[in-house]
Protein backbone atom coordinates (compact mmCIF):
# COMPACT_ATOMS: atom_id res chain seq x y z
CA UNK A 1 0.00 0.00 0.00
CA UNK A 2 1.13 3.40 -1.29
CA UNK A 3 2.18 5.96 2.03
CA UNK A 4 -1.11 6.80 3.92
CA UNK A 5 -2.25 10.41 3.88
CA UNK A 6 -2.07 11.87 7.35
CA UNK A 7 -4.70 13.99 9.38
CA UNK A 8 -4.08 15.60 12.72
CA UNK A 9 -7.12 16.17 15.44
CA UNK A 10 -6.94 17.05 19.10
CA UNK A 11 -8.65 14.82 21.58
CA UNK A 12 -11.25 16.52 23.76
CA UNK A 13 -13.00 14.96 27.05
CA UNK A 14 -16.42 17.04 26.97
CA UNK A 15 -19.49 15.31 25.15
CA UNK A 16 -22.59 16.18 24.09
CA UNK A 17 -24.85 19.18 22.24
CA UNK A 18 -23.54 21.82 24.39
CA UNK A 19 -19.78 21.03 23.85
CA UNK A 20 -20.38 20.53 20.30
CA UNK A 21 -21.53 23.72 19.86
CA UNK A 22 -18.19 25.53 21.55
CA UNK A 23 -16.12 23.79 19.29
CA UNK A 24 -17.94 24.88 16.34
CA UNK A 25 -17.82 28.27 17.63
CA UNK A 26 -14.21 28.41 17.87
CA UNK A 27 -14.40 27.64 13.95
CA UNK A 28 -13.91 23.80 14.22
CA UNK A 29 -15.51 20.73 13.95
CA UNK A 30 -16.66 18.29 16.62
CA UNK A 31 -16.20 14.10 15.83
CA UNK A 32 -15.48 10.66 16.64
CA UNK A 33 -13.40 8.29 16.24
CA UNK A 34 -14.68 4.49 17.21
CA UNK A 35 -13.49 1.21 16.30
CA UNK A 36 -14.69 -2.60 16.18
CA UNK A 37 -12.13 -2.92 19.47
CA UNK A 38 -15.24 -0.80 21.32
CA UNK A 39 -12.43 2.38 21.57
CA UNK A 40 -14.74 5.63 21.34
CA UNK A 41 -13.04 8.75 21.49
CA UNK A 42 -14.24 12.68 21.06
CA UNK A 43 -11.92 14.83 19.02
CA UNK A 44 -12.48 18.09 16.93
CA UNK A 45 -10.64 19.61 14.62
CA UNK A 46 -9.86 22.60 11.90
CA UNK A 47 -12.88 23.21 9.36
CA UNK A 48 -10.48 23.69 6.47
CA UNK A 49 -8.53 20.64 7.15
CA UNK A 50 -11.52 18.69 7.34
CA UNK A 51 -12.96 19.45 3.94
CA UNK A 52 -9.30 19.06 2.61
CA UNK A 53 -8.88 15.52 3.78
CA UNK A 54 -12.77 15.09 3.14
CA UNK A 55 -12.36 16.01 -0.80
CA UNK A 56 -8.84 13.75 -1.26
CA UNK A 57 -10.24 10.17 0.41
CA UNK A 58 -14.01 10.53 0.52
CA UNK A 59 -15.21 7.91 2.28
CA UNK A 60 -13.26 5.61 0.65
CA UNK A 61 -9.86 5.53 1.37
CA UNK A 62 -7.88 5.08 4.01
CA UNK A 63 -5.64 7.34 5.79
CA UNK A 64 -3.78 8.02 9.27
CA UNK A 65 -5.48 9.57 11.96
CA UNK A 66 -2.79 11.42 14.61
CA UNK A 67 -5.44 11.61 17.69
CA UNK A 68 -3.25 14.29 20.15
CA UNK A 69 -4.20 13.89 23.65
CA UNK A 70 -2.57 15.17 27.05
CA UNK A 71 0.98 15.70 25.02
CA UNK A 72 0.70 12.45 23.15
CA UNK A 73 -0.22 11.52 19.72
CA UNK A 74 -1.60 8.09 18.40
CA UNK A 75 -1.75 7.15 14.97
CA UNK A 76 -4.41 4.73 13.78
CA UNK A 77 -5.83 3.99 10.21
CA UNK A 78 -9.04 5.33 9.42
CA UNK A 79 -11.84 5.79 6.67
CA UNK A 80 -14.37 8.43 7.25
CA UNK A 81 -17.49 6.67 8.13
CA UNK A 82 -19.74 9.47 8.02
CA UNK A 83 -19.93 13.33 7.76
CA UNK A 84 -22.70 15.40 8.30
CA UNK A 85 -23.42 19.40 6.68
CA UNK A 86 -25.22 21.69 8.15
CA UNK A 87 -28.65 22.14 6.25
CA UNK A 88 -28.12 25.53 5.67
CA UNK A 89 -24.63 26.67 5.80
CA UNK A 90 -21.48 25.68 3.84
CA UNK A 91 -20.00 24.24 7.40
CA UNK A 92 -19.74 19.97 8.86
CA UNK A 93 -21.66 19.53 12.03
CA UNK A 94 -19.68 16.35 12.53
CA UNK A 95 -17.43 13.81 11.58
CA UNK A 96 -17.62 10.28 12.34
CA UNK A 97 -13.80 8.19 11.77
CA UNK A 98 -13.98 4.68 11.91
CA UNK A 99 -10.57 2.46 12.71
CA UNK A 100 -9.79 -0.25 11.03
CA UNK A 101 -7.07 -3.19 10.68
CA UNK A 102 -5.00 -3.16 7.67
CA UNK A 103 -5.23 -6.84 7.43
CA UNK A 104 -8.89 -7.54 7.75
CA UNK A 105 -11.60 -6.85 5.28
CA UNK A 106 -13.93 -4.27 5.10
CA UNK A 107 -17.29 -3.34 3.73
CA UNK A 108 -17.34 -0.23 2.02
CA UNK A 109 -19.40 1.71 -0.68
CA UNK A 110 -17.35 3.04 -4.07
CA UNK A 111 -18.49 5.27 -6.48
CA UNK A 112 -19.72 4.87 -9.54
CA UNK A 113 -18.17 6.62 -12.68
CA UNK A 114 -19.17 6.44 -16.24
CA UNK A 115 -17.54 6.67 -19.79
CA UNK A 116 -18.45 6.56 -22.98
CA UNK A 117 -21.38 7.64 -24.99
CA UNK A 118 -23.98 5.04 -25.06
CA UNK A 119 -25.22 4.06 -28.68
CA UNK A 120 -28.71 3.70 -27.27
CA UNK A 121 -28.23 8.11 -26.40
CA UNK A 122 -26.63 8.77 -29.46
CA UNK A 123 -28.84 6.87 -32.27
CA UNK A 124 -31.62 5.27 -30.38
CA UNK A 125 -32.62 8.89 -29.01
CA UNK A 126 -32.83 7.43 -25.25
CA UNK A 127 -31.45 8.39 -21.89
CA UNK A 128 -28.39 7.32 -19.74
CA UNK A 129 -29.86 6.38 -16.43
CA UNK A 130 -27.80 5.89 -13.79
CA UNK A 131 -29.85 4.04 -10.99
CA UNK A 132 -27.10 3.87 -8.31
CA UNK A 133 -24.34 6.42 -7.46
CA UNK A 134 -22.51 3.93 -5.03
CA UNK A 135 -21.84 0.21 -4.79
CA UNK A 136 -21.10 -2.28 -1.87
CA UNK A 137 -17.77 -4.44 -1.98
CA UNK A 138 -15.93 -6.52 0.91
CA UNK A 139 -11.91 -6.22 0.47
CA UNK A 140 -8.59 -5.27 2.38
CA UNK A 141 -8.13 -1.57 3.03
CA UNK A 142 -5.29 -2.03 0.36
CA UNK A 143 -7.62 -3.57 -2.18
CA UNK A 144 -10.37 -0.29 -2.14
CA UNK A 145 -10.66 0.61 -5.25
CA UNK A 146 -11.23 4.72 -5.99
CA UNK A 147 -14.11 4.13 -7.50
CA UNK A 148 -15.95 1.89 -9.98
CA UNK A 149 -16.01 2.89 -13.56
CA UNK A 150 -18.28 1.77 -16.67
CA UNK A 151 -17.92 1.78 -19.89
CA UNK A 152 -21.72 2.41 -21.35
CA UNK A 153 -20.78 3.05 -24.99
CA UNK A 154 -21.77 -0.22 -26.13
CA UNK A 155 -25.44 0.13 -24.21
CA UNK A 156 -28.10 0.31 -26.65
CA UNK A 157 -32.50 1.39 -25.48
CA UNK A 158 -33.29 -0.70 -22.91
CA UNK A 159 -30.07 -2.33 -22.05
CA UNK A 160 -28.66 -2.62 -18.74
CA UNK A 161 -25.54 -3.06 -16.85
CA UNK A 162 -26.27 -5.08 -13.42
CA UNK A 163 -23.96 -5.88 -10.37
CA UNK A 164 -23.17 -9.32 -11.45
CA UNK A 165 -21.84 -8.46 -14.45
CA UNK A 166 -19.26 -6.47 -13.56
CA UNK A 167 -15.50 -7.88 -13.08
CA UNK A 168 -14.34 -6.28 -9.92
CA UNK A 169 -10.41 -5.89 -9.17
CA UNK A 170 -8.97 -9.16 -7.89
CA UNK A 171 -9.58 -9.28 -4.55
CA UNK A 172 -12.65 -6.86 -4.35
CA UNK A 173 -15.88 -8.97 -4.08
CA UNK A 174 -19.80 -7.24 -4.19
CA UNK A 175 -21.77 -7.84 -2.11
CA UNK A 176 -25.24 -7.72 -3.14
CA UNK A 177 -28.76 -9.83 -2.67
CA UNK A 178 -30.39 -8.99 -6.39
CA UNK A 179 -28.92 -8.79 -9.62
CA UNK A 180 -29.80 -4.88 -9.60
CA UNK A 181 -29.11 -2.66 -12.32
CA UNK A 182 -26.64 0.01 -12.14
CA UNK A 183 -26.90 2.13 -15.17
CA UNK A 184 -29.00 1.50 -17.91
CA UNK A 185 -30.23 3.07 -21.27
CA UNK A 186 -34.34 4.55 -20.84
CA UNK A 187 -36.69 5.87 -23.11
CA UNK A 188 -37.26 9.52 -22.25
CA UNK A 189 -40.22 10.55 -20.31
CA UNK A 190 -42.15 12.59 -22.46
CA UNK A 191 -43.86 15.37 -20.99
CA UNK A 192 -46.89 16.40 -21.93
CA UNK A 193 -47.64 19.72 -23.00
CA UNK A 194 -49.77 22.39 -21.15
CA UNK A 195 -52.53 22.86 -23.17
CA UNK A 196 -53.01 26.37 -25.12
CA UNK A 197 -55.55 28.68 -22.84
CA UNK A 198 -59.00 28.51 -24.86
CA UNK A 199 -59.62 31.78 -26.80
CA UNK A 200 -61.81 33.61 -25.07
CA UNK A 201 -65.28 34.14 -26.10
CA UNK A 202 -66.55 36.99 -28.18
CA UNK A 203 -69.00 37.93 -25.36
CA UNK A 204 -66.03 38.13 -23.38
CA UNK A 205 -63.98 40.47 -25.27
CA UNK A 206 -66.50 42.68 -26.30
CA UNK A 207 -66.83 45.48 -24.28
CA UNK A 208 -70.19 46.00 -22.27
CA UNK A 209 -72.46 48.01 -23.98
CA UNK A 210 -73.06 51.11 -22.68
CA UNK A 211 -76.52 51.64 -20.57
CA UNK A 212 -78.63 53.67 -21.41
CA UNK A 213 -79.84 57.19 -19.73
CA UNK A 214 -82.87 57.44 -18.16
Amino acid sequence: MAELLKFHVEGRTERGKGPNRRVRKQGMVPGVYYDADGHNIPVKMDFIALSKLYSSVGCSKVFELEIVHEGKTDTKPALIKNIHRHPLKPIYNHVDFFGIDLHKKVTISIPVQVTGKPVGVVVGGGELGIFRETVEVECLPSDIPDSLILDVASLNLGDNILIGDVAFPEGVTPLFEENYAIVGVVVPRITEEEPEPEAETAAATEAPAAEGVA
